[in-house]
């Protein structure tokens, strides 16, 4: 008789919603976790719990009772470094190496490695942990406090005067797990987001679109209201990829 499939998913939020509903479409017995009640997710699935998705402790015991044989991270990249550490505990596939998501979810490492094989990155203020310490020295406005280690715009700030900056210093590490800050500059203009796809060591672009923005929050970061595929851009950022790499 074939085991049956059973997929932890981790974080609750709503855009992780289709997944579940998805993996239900398939026959998959799927057990939400995460620290919000009464959210899509959990009201689809076939179990959920109530805890935080940062306890993998937790998420090792609710994986040995629910008897799951398969882990799968939601729309929530800050929980990608413990869906590796639970998909290690328990044996099972994970999509990512511990590496690679030292990289990917701290700005400070991930801007380093790009340094490293010669791409540009957005300039950054030096020694940004004396901001903490409410030493501030002469700086070019507008620019960006963000968390070295968080996601979702969470503890981001965009500071355009003097004074509105200590608030933002001391808002960021408040969301950050390190209780590390980046001050950097506010970079404007078109956006364009190029998404890669990398198989066995192999790096695919997968598309390039134009994003749309809303900047009527002010002081916090852009909210997305659209994209266009594929991007006006698409011909140049080729020929610009193609010169630095």
């Amino acid at each position: 008789m074939e085991q049956q499939r059973r997929l932890l998913f981790m974080g609750d939020n709503p855009e992780s919603g289709i997944l579940v509903q998805k993996a239900n479409s398939m026959g998959i017995q799927t057990v939400v976790v995460g620290i919000n009640r009464d959210t899509l997710p959990k009201r689809i699935a076939w179990h959920s719990h109530d805890v935080n998705a940062l306890d993998i402790d937790a998420l090792e015991t609710i994986a040995h009772k629910e008897g799951v044989n398969g882990v799968m991270v939601g729309v929530a990249d800050i929980l990608v470094p413990s869906y590796c550490e639970i998909c290690n505990r328990l044996g099972l596939p994970c999509y990512a190496s511990p590496n690679a998501v030292k990289y990917l979810s701290d700005k400070s490492a991930f801007k380093q490695q790009l340094a490293q094989v010669g791409l540009p990155v957005i300039p950054e203020y030096q020694k940004t942990q004396a901001f903490l310490g409410g030493k501030y020295p002469q700086l070019t406005y507008p620019l960006v406090v963000k968390p070295v280690d968080s996601g979702g715009s969470m503890g981001i700030t965009i500071v355009s005067t003097p004074e509105e900056l200590p608030a933002a210093v001391e808002k960021a590490p408040q969301a950050s797990h390190s209780h590390r800050i980046q001050l950097e500059k506010y970079m404007q203009g078109d956006i364009v987001a190029c998404y890669y796809t990398l198989i066995d060591g192999q790096v695919f672009l997968s598309s390039i679109e134009d994003n749309l923005f809303t900047h009527k929050q002010t002081g916090r970061c852009p909210v997305t209201t659209g994209h266009f595929y594929a991007s006006r851009y698409y011909t140049l950022y080729k020929e610009l990829m193609c010169e630095i790499l």
